[in-house]
């Protein structure tokens, strides 16, 4: 069933990035849009014309009637992508105001039969993203190639080393309760096969497993107050400090497994944390996740970026024993993570 845009706040959170006096009181139209099917063929021929992906993962195609670009998302390391119309963004969708300033964000993972994953994650935009079946959504991961829409862009996501079909497949789409099913994929082909078409039998399979998304959490009472035994929020402290003083709130594994935000935007999480950030830090910098490897940060395209001894990151893993990074180059937040009780 589809997700109506969200009515709980402004329908654009970033109007402040739109100029009234260049635009009116309305900011431009978006781009002209292409059909999910069509941006499919564009992308498959185009597909097939360049260099295979270098590795385990996805080459994502995004485009409009006037616009395209293409990145690959590799599996491991920091290969993740942010979509979105800030500047910052590894793939930059501009031009269309209904899309927020950082989007989704895009990370490929293999499972242990071989078969890469594409994890799709809304970052708590107004409107999430939209499926080739109507619905919108706000986390997938899939397998297979697939097609989805942010705002006016068609966003193609091909795997590499496998045979595609020829027309965009109809996915097999189920709704997990916080986890993902397990998902296979076709037994991967020789690189001379890379993009060759093949007869719709034997077409690899195009899979979508839906995803729940996290809750309002500056609304949840208790959030921030020291827990006790057996309190539901006390898996995980994490404090914020600068200058003007030093917050801590408390996080349960449910919490992070759906994803959480930290950055000045009110779509962020809060409890106090926000008092403690400033100008300096982006609206959305980072993600806070946790799966089946553990918990990790990841840095939303944010402009002053994030350190972790003095180096910069884009993703860092968050230890049990206690991880340290800081929020900004200049601003100088300093982030402290501890699990609270037994791993």
């Amino acid at each position: 069933m589809s997700s109506p845009p969200r009515t709980d706040g402004p329908t654009n959170r970033n109007a402040p990035t739109w100029f009234p006096r260049h635009f009116g009181d309305q900011p431009p139209p978006p781009p002209p849009a292409v059909d999910l099917p069509t941006a499919y063929a564009t992308a498959l021929r185009l597909h097939r014309g360049c260099p295979p992906v270098a590795g385990e993962g996805y080459r994502l195609y995004t485009m409009t009637a006037a616009q395209f670009a293409s990145r690959d998302v590799l599996a491991g390391g920091a290969s993740f992508a942010i979509l979105g119309r800030h500047t910052a963004c590894n793939v930059v969708l501009a031009g269309d105001a209904s899309i927020a300033l950082r989007h989704v964000l895009v990370e490929c993972t293999v499972l242990d039969d071989g078969c890469p994953r594409l994890s799709v994650l809304d970052l708590e935009s107004d409107h999430g993203f939209l499926l080739a079946n109507g619905t919108f959504e706000r986390s997938i991961v899939a397998a297979g190639p697939i097609a989805f829409r942010v705002g006016a862009y068609a966003v193609v996501a091909l795997p590499g080393g496998v045979p595609l079909p020829e027309a965009l497949p109809v996915p097999a789409c189920d709704r997990a309760d916080g986890r993902a099913l397990p998902l296979r994929a076709p037994v991967p082909v020789p690189p001379s096969s890379h993009g060759a078409p093949v007869p719709s039998g034997a077409a690899p399979m195009s899979r979508i497993t839906l995803l729940p998304r996290a809750m309002v959490l500056s609304e949840r009472p208790t959030l921030g107050v020291v827990p006790h035994a057996g309190s539901p929020a006390c898996d995980y402290e994490l404090s914020l400090a600068s200058a003007g003083g030093r917050v801590s709130v408390y996080l349960s594994v449910a919490e992070l497994e759906r994803g959480l935000l930290v950055g000045r935007a009110n779509k962020c999480l809060d409890a106090g944390l926000r008092s403690v950030l400033n100008i300096g830090i982006s609206r959305v910098h980072l993600l806070l996740l946790r799966d089946a490897a553990g918990c990790r940060a990841y840095d939303i395209a944010s402009t002053q970026g994030t350190y972790r001894d003095g180096r910069s990151v884009r993703r860092a893993s968050l230890e049990d024993e206690g991880t340290r990074l800081v929020l900004g180059a200049v601003s100088g937040i300093g982030l402290s993570w501890r699990r609270m009780g037994p791993g």
